[in-house]
């Protein structure tokens, strides 16, 4: 085999490995892309929950008790007259929504 025809065949197959190794450098940066903006998108997803835990915490509507009977989550249970403050709210906001 004539030297020249190895040369160019080994040249081909370095040419080939260093495009290889760009697509793969190139995989590899996407997948972290997508990795970082999952994780983003899944602390902000966090962070509004414990906002949202918060506030409801907050709002009154549930009280601290040890109780058993009309627990909701554990370590609290509804106050005394939630029913008819949910419903008025629903009232209230489907009454200005107008007809279904």
């Amino acid at each position: 085999m004539d030297g020249s025809v190895v040369n160019a065949g080994l040249e081909e197959l370095r040419a080939l490995e260093r495009s290889l190794d760009s697509d793969i450098k190139n995989a590899k940066a996407s997948a972290q892309k997508v990795l970082d903006a999952a994780r983003f998108e899944t602390e902000a997803l966090l962070k509004e929950r414990k906002r949202r835990a918060g506030e409801l915490k907050n709002s009154g509507i549930f009280s601290p008790s040890a109780e058993t009977t009309g627990k909701l989550t554990d370590g609290f249970k509804l106050n005394e007259g939630f029913a008819d403050k949910m419903a008025s709210e629903i009232f209230r906001v489907v009454s200005k929504s107008g007809p279904i």
